[in-house]
C-alpha cells in the first residue's frame, strides 16, 4: 500500500474552490489502495473574503482520524515583518514595496498567505516518525514550494500540483505585458524552476499551463481536472419551481464580458413577465462594481442578486435553474471555472455567452449540454428557444453525452491522480 502525504493550505471546512480539490483525493485514494494523510490549516467555515483568508487562526494542533484518511490541521502563521509592512503606517509605506520586492526576489512568495511558515517545522518533525512513498503539494500559495526539496531529501517522490498561475493573463492570446510585469514573471518563473527541479511530476487543471510551466520544469506533467462532487449533487433535491429560471452562479471576474450576456437578457425581456421569469446572479455581490452594473442595467422585478454562498447551497442553485449561463473567457486559452463542470453535471442547458472560442466551448460541444452564443441578437433568440420549450413542457437537453459528464467528475479525476502515484 502506498503512503501519500498532500500538503494543502485549503481544506475543509474552508469553503472556497481550492479545498475541494484535495478534499476529493483524500476521500477516493483508498479505493486505488492508497493510505492518505493531509497536513493544512485551521479553518472556521465562515470565511468569505480575502481578509478572512489571510486573517490567522491561532487553534492548536489537532489530529483527526476519518475513515479513509487522517488530517493535521495547524495554526496559521504570518511572517512579522510581512504584517507590519502590510500596514499603513508611514514606515510600512515607505519601505513595504522595497521588503516585498526582496522577499520576492530570496523566493518568499505570497507572503501574505505563509503555508512554509506554518507547516516545515511541523512537517520536520512528523517526518521523523513516520514514511511516506509520496507527498503532494497543492499550490498557491507558491511559497510552499520550497518544501519540495524537504520532502527530496527524504526520498519521497513529491508531486506539485498547480492550481493557477502566478499571473494568468499569461494565457491571453498575443500577450504583451509591460516592464514591470515582465520583471514579476521572470521572477516567478525563476523560482519554479528553481523549487520543482527535484519534482517527480506535475498536475496541473487545465491543458494550457502546460505551455507556461514547460519553460520551469522538463519532467511531466499531467491535467487533473477540478470536476463536479457527484455524491453532492446526488444528495441534493431539485427545488421545483413554477418560473423559468435563469442563473449564473458562482464569481464573475472584470475582466469577463458581461455585455453579451446582459445586452441579450434586455432584447429577451421586452416582452416578458417577471410573474414567469426570474434572473438569479449567485455570489456576484463578492464584487460591488459587478452587482450593480446588473442591478443598474436589467429591470429590478426580474433580478435577484446573492452574497457567495457555501457549495451545497450553489449545487441547489444549479440545480434549480431552467437555464444556466457563463461568460467564457475570449481571448484566453484555457481558463475554465470550477462552476462550468457543476453546470454540465446538472443535466441544465447552459449558454455561454461570449464563448471562449476555447476549453469552454469545447467542454459544452463535447458533453452535448449547451450552446456558445458571441452576440447579444443570438443569445436571445436561443433563450427565447429554451424558453419556449419550456412553455410547453418540452426537455431542452436531450441527448447529453453522460459518459463524458461522468469524467470529468471529481471523483474519476482522483482516480486518474492515484493511478499516477501508483505508477511512481
Amino acid at each position: 500500500m502506498k503512503k501519500v502525504l498532500i500538503v494543502s493550505y485549503y481544506f475543509p471546512p474552508n469553503t472556497g474552490a481550492p479545498a475541494w480539490r484535495p478534499f476529493s483525493w483524500v476521500n477516493n485514494f483508498h479505493k486505488k489502495g492508497i493510505d492518505t494523510t493531509i497536513i493544512t490549516r485551521h479553518w472556521t467555515g465562515n470565511e468569505n473574503t480575502w481578509d478572512d483568508f489571510v486573517r490567522p487562526n491561532t487553534t492548536p494542533l489537532t489530529e483527526i482520524n476519518n475513515e479513509h484518511y487522517r488530517v493535521y490541521s495547524l495554526p496559521s502563521k504570518r511572517n512579522k515583518w510581512s504584517v507590519f509592512f502590510s500596514g499603513k503606517g508611514k514606515v510600512a509605506m515607505l519601505f513595504g514595496n522595497f521588503y516585498f520586492l526582496l522577499t520576492a526576489l530570496y523566493g518568499k512568495l505570497n507572503t501574505e498567505i505563509d503555508g512554509t511558515l506554518a507547516f516545515k517545522d511541523f512537517i520536520i518533525e512528523h517526518l521523523k516518525q513516520n514514511k511516506y512513498d509520496v507527498a503532494i503539494i497543492t499550490v498557491p500559495p507558491f511559497n510552499m514550494l520550497q518544501m519540495v526539496d524537504l520532502f527530496y531529501k527524504h526520498n519521497i517522490k513529491v508531486i506539485v500540483d498547480v492550481r493557477d498561475l502566478w499571473n494568468n493573463m499569461m494565457l491571453t492570446n498575443n500577450y504583451q505585458p509591460g516592464i514591470q510585469q515582465q520583471f514579476w514573471d521572470k521572477v516567478y518563473s525563476f523560482h519554479f524552476k528553481r523549487w520543482m527541479k527535484n519534482a517527480s511530476r506535475v498536475s496541473v487543471i487545465t491543458p494550457s499551463f502546460i505551455d507556461v510551466l514547460v519553460k520551469s520544469y522538463k519532467g511531466p506533467i499531467d491535467v487533473i481536472y477540478n470536476g463536479y462532487e457527484g455524491y453532492i449533487f446526488n444528495q441534493v433535491e431539485k427545488v421545483k419551481t413554477n418560473k423559468f429560471i435563469f442563473s449564473v452562479v458562482g464569481s464573475i471576474y472584470p475582466e469577463q464580458d458581461m455585455s453579451v450576456m446582459l445586452d441579450g437578457l434586455k432584447l429577451f425581456l421586452q416582452d416578458k413577465s417577471s410573474n414567469k421569469i426570474q434572473l438569479r446572479f449567485i455570489g456576484l455581490n463578492i464584487i460591488p462594481a459587478l452587482s450593480q452594473q446588473v442591478k443598474r442595467e436589467l429591470p429590478s422585478s426580474f433580478v435577484y442578486v446573492s452574497d457567495r454562498v457555501s457549495k451545497e447551497e450553489a449545487i441547489k442553485e444549479t440545480k434549480m435553474a431552467t437555464v444556466l449561463s457563463y461568460p467564457g473567457w475570449l481571448g484566453t486559452k484555457g481558463i475554465i471555472s470550477t462552476k462550468i463542470f457543476d453546470y454540465i453535471a446538472s443535466g441544465n442547458p447552459i449558454l455561454i455567452a461570449p464563448g471562449d472560442k476555447d476549453i469552454i466551448d469545447d467542454l459544452v460541444v463535447k458533453t452535448k449540454t449547451g450552446e456558445s452564443v458571441f452576440s447579444a441578437l443570438d443569445f436571445a433568440d436561443v433563450l427565447n428557444r429554451w424558453y419556449n420549450m419550456w412553455e410547453e413542457n418540452q426537455d431542452i437537453v436531450i441527448d447529453r453525452n453522460s459518459e463524458v459528464v461522468q469524467y470529468y467528475s471529481r471523483e474519476n479525476q482522483a482516480m486518474a491522480l492515484a493511478d499516477i502515484i501508483n505508477e511512481l
